[in-house]
């Protein structure tokens, strides 16, 4: 079902320079998130300017400015949807991508884009920092999971792993390097986690029908389910964690309800070892296996449904 959500957001206008404002969408424009429709309702003078010089000084007149505004609206808003959809904070985060790229589009300039990412995140709550690498802005956010492939540092015994590394595809991820920028943040204190307990409620008409073959004893087994290739977006850039947080990703509504009912419908009756014997044969030839290094060029975990929409 569509929710719609109306933000009204009045915020004093700024300025580039004297002559150039900076623009937000006028009137209402629609975030489009794993099967709901956002309605936003945005005041142009929520605008606040960043320059193309990236510099500390210019990130702090940033947050001074925004910190004056009336945000408050827009992170209430945003947080009320994500404890009404169960989201977890992986999920929420890429709803706040979304609603920054809304507010400052990231190919306008990628400073403000990271800049509205930052701001909404530490206003939800959580720490996150900000680094300076030359002209690179790196993101990120203090978590307690175990990161394995992405750059992190560590500052008062708490780990900050880069949120924004893959639009930097040959930073530095040498901490020592990084100029750490100061601002005032002192309720955001929330780590972040990577854990997903809920993949989205997709509108069933997203999905699409994949078969699946695989043989057991003397017969071929065919299994019809419904996959949603959206599964794929919500993975792109989350990184290699640790093999029980991919166990305990469950599959979404369709696709479970497409096919564990057949997996125990094939398997009633069977003993224990010729059911095990089954599942074994379905995980083991039901899908094309490839070799990681090969097929994406590093280690590449996937959580269950993952796997199903990326099978050939």
């Amino acid at each position: 079902m569509k929710q719609f959500l109306t933000i009204l957001l009045f915020i004093s206008s700024y300025f580039y320079g004297t002559t150039l404002q900076a623009q937000l969408p006028s009137g209402r424009f629609i975030v489009e998130f794993y099967g709901d429709s956002i309605e936003i309702n945005a005041n142009p003078s929520l605008a606040v300017p960043f320059t193309d010089s990236l510099s500390q000084s210019a990130i702090q007149a940033f947050h001074h400015q925004i910190n004056l505004s009336n945000y408050q609206p827009l992170v209430e808003v945003l947080l009320n949807y994500k404890a009404q959809n169960q989201l977890n904070d992986w999920l929420y985060y890429q709803l706040v991508r979304q609603v920054a790229q809304k507010l400052a589009p990231k190919a306008e300039n990628y400073y403000r884009y990271t800049l509205y990412k930052w701001f909404l995140l530490v206003k939800s709550g959580y720490e996150a920092t900000l680094n300076m690498l030359h002209d690179e802005l790196l993101f990120y956010v203090y978590s307690e999971d175990d990161i394995y492939d992405i750059p992190y540092y560590i500052r008062n015994n708490k780990k900050y792993v880069c949120l924004n590394i893959h639009d930097y595809a040959k930073a530095n991820e040498q901490a020592k390097t990084v100029l750490s920028v100061e601002v005032d943040e002192p309720e955001a204190v929330k780590p972040f986690s990577y854990k997903i307990t809920q993949l989205p409620n997709f509108k069933a008409s997203t999905y699409q029908e994949k078969e699946l073959q695989f043989p057991y004893q003397d017969s071929t087994f065919r299994l019809v389910i419904q996959l949603n290739p959206q599964v794929k977006n919500i993975f792109t850039n989350y990184p290699t964690v640790d093999f029980e947080t991919y166990f305990n990703i469950p599959l979404s509504r369709e696709t479970y309800k497409s096919l564990i009912p057949l997996l125990k419908q094939n398997t009633e009756g069977m003993s224990v070892k010729n059911g095990v014997a089954y599942l074994m044969n379905f995980t083991r030839y039901a899908f094309v296996y490839e070799n990681d290094q090969q097929n994406f060029g590093k280690e590449k975990r996937m959580a269950p449904e993952e796997t199903l929409v990326n099978t050939a």
